[in-house]
């Protein structure tokens, strides 16, 4: 099988160029490459993942001009697959903690759930069984730098420079949280194993992000927590029984552990 990988210079694509064993079997190109490529140069490929997106996306209501998604789709050979990657917010808050594939997807209250779930809609009425949806929990791994603005490059970023990670919400408050590496075997098997419908990618864990924190200090020698507001925020973790009986998948607790304590150990090197 032959996959094109749009958007080839984020950070999730980039852990997948470096840690897949099918990446010898990959065409990247960026995001600005596939948005000008008419659909006979997509021909060849048996299946696109796409890891890029709309600066506005996230933040703005939904407009099908910003939706990427789905401009490739359009593109997607008429016997060729297509993988999106969704995301944990299409479940309500009502059903964030073990939310099963099989749950109404509402959004939950953000507009970034909201989008992804109309990409959702409006890809699965153009491929139907064809499209693959992955609805992703927090991936984590060596993001210092990247520019994405999640958890864990905050804290690394603020770890590196105050010797402190910053919490602005209950330490508490448990999150899915999936290593890189783990992920992309996840990526690994759904391009050569395609199959229809929604697919929950997490860990299927509730960790504290107090554990998080604490492991990365660990790793790096040194540091504290810190708690600036003691807040019950956006809690959640995914069920990912479907996961696991498809794949054969899983993740533990030390593994999550392990891989914080050697992105610590990392840090402290730079």
């Amino acid at each position: 099988m032959s996959f094109l990988v749009v958007g080839r210079n984020s950070f999730l694509a980039g852990r997948f160029r470096a840690l897949s064993q099918i990446a010898a079997d990959c065409h990247f190109i960026t995001h600005q490459e596939a948005e000008t490529a008419p659909p006979s140069e997509l021909q060849p490929f048996d299946c696109i993942i796409n890891f890029a997106i709309d600066p506005g996306y996230r933040s703005e209501r939904y407009a099908m001009e910003r939706d990427f998604d789905l401009k490739l789709a359009q593109k997607t050979p008429s016997q060729g697959r297509y993988i999106m990657l969704s995301s944990r917010a299409v479940y309500g808050r009502d059903v964030a903690m073990g939310a099963k594939e099989t749950e109404p997807a509402t959004g939950n209250e953000t507009t970034y759930g909201r989008n992804k779930l109309e990409t959702e809609h409006r890809l699965t009425e153009l491929l139907g069984d064809r499209l693959t949806v992955l609805r992703i929990a927090n991936i984590i791994g060596d993001e210092l730098g990247s520019g994405r603005r999640t958890f864990m490059s905050l804290a690394l970023e603020r770890l590196k420079s105050e010797n402190e990670i910053l919490l602005d919400i209950s330490p508490d408050v448990r999150r899915d949280f999936l290593p890189d590496n783990v992920f992309v075997r996840v990526l690994d098997a759904a391009l050569q194993d395609p199959q229809g419908g929604p697919l929950n990618v997490g860990s299927g864990l509730p960790v504290r992000v107090s554990d998080i924190a604490g492991w990365l200090i660990e790793g790096f020698g040194a540091g504290q927590i810190v708690v600036s507001d003691r807040r019950v925020h956006d809690e959640f973790v995914l069920n990912t029984e479907r996961l696991k009986a498809r794949y054969g998948i899983g993740c533990a607790v030390e593994d999550i552990a392990k891989h914080c304590r050697n992105i610590g150990r990392t840090l402290r090197e730079r």
